[in-house]
């Protein structure tokens, strides 16, 4: 029994350990992907850290304008639609300008 015990012990361990430094290689070792891969760690360069963040919209204009549809015959129709202009503000200070329409 307790030979059996080890023999289990020592193929587990030699299993782990096998696919342990077979999961370690890099499959492209010397190619573009490990150089480039990691870009910027450890360099102060984490792109989700400096990115700014929206702090308020605020709606700037809003008009109603006559378009021009047309049916499945050809014929003209007009219909109204709502455009509404909005500017972002970040925190970074920048604007972000934007328009929308709704019918």
């Amino acid at each position: 029994m307790k030979s059996l015990f080890t023999a289990f012990a020592l193929a587990a361990a030699a299993l782990f350990f096998a696919v342990d430094t077979a999961e370690a290689k890099l499959p492209f070792s010397h190619g573009y992907h490990t150089r480039h891969a990691n870009k910027g760690v450890g360099y102060g360069h984490n792109n989700n850290f400096c990115k700014p963040r929206l702090v308020s919209t605020c709606e700037v204009n809003r008009r109603r304008e006559c378009r021009t549809g047309y049916d499945h015959c050809g014929k003209p129709y007009t219909y109204h639609v709502t455009v509404v202009t909005y500017r972002a503000h970040y925190s970074n200070g920048s604007t972000r300008t934007y328009t929308k329409v709704y019918s």
